[in-house]
């Protein structure tokens, strides 16, 4: 039997610096285009990662020596390189348990509708009226359902997202 501490440990062990399990009932009143139920109607839970970065990659920024640290160690090779290894690895751990594994990687801002109001037209020039998909049935949103990491993260519980919206 799996526990919750089995899939948190194994996590840690891969790189995880935060790892929390949230209940997917959670997201009950969001869009739908925002709501991770959608993406696997049959899943319960969804575990979340947390990476840390390094203060050393800041410390150029605030002396105004050295600006490149961040952008490229501190957020491109974490997102891009480093967390999609872990999750990977997590998802694998999960099947070899008899469970249903997906990793989904940090995707950013990029959302079918605004993360700020959940409408589609936020903006009268940038508009989130574009679809790029259309539903496959009634009653179920266009691909690709983005759910938001910061409230992800809020329901995995790794931490509380303060007044500015930032986690």
């Amino acid at each position: 039997m799996l526990t919750s501490e089995d899939v948190k440990t194994f996590a840690r062990s891969r790189g995880a610096d935060l790892v929390g399990i949230g209940d997917l009932s959670r997201f009950e009143g969001a869009p739908p285009e925002m709501d991770a139920r959608h993406l696997f109607p049959d899943a319960r839970a969804m575990v979340g990662l947390a990476f840390r970065i390094p203060r050393g990659y800041l410390r150029g920024i605030e002396e105004g020596t050295n600006f490149y640290q961040y952008p490229s160690m501190g957020y491109a090779n974490i997102n891009e390189n480093y967390a999609p290894g872990v999750l990977h690895d997590l998802a694998c751990f999960l099947e070899d348990h008899g469970y249903e594994g997906a990793a989904y990687r940090n995707t950013g801002g990029r959302m079918v509708c605004s993360d700020m109001t959940g409408d589609y037209d936020e903006s009268p020039d940038f508009g989130r009226r574009i679809r790029y998909s259309e539903p496959v049935a009634p009653g179920r949103p266009a691909p690709d359902v983005m759910f938001s990491f910061r409230i992800a993260a809020f329901i995995c519980g790794l931490g509380e997202i303060g007044y500015s919206k930032m986690f």
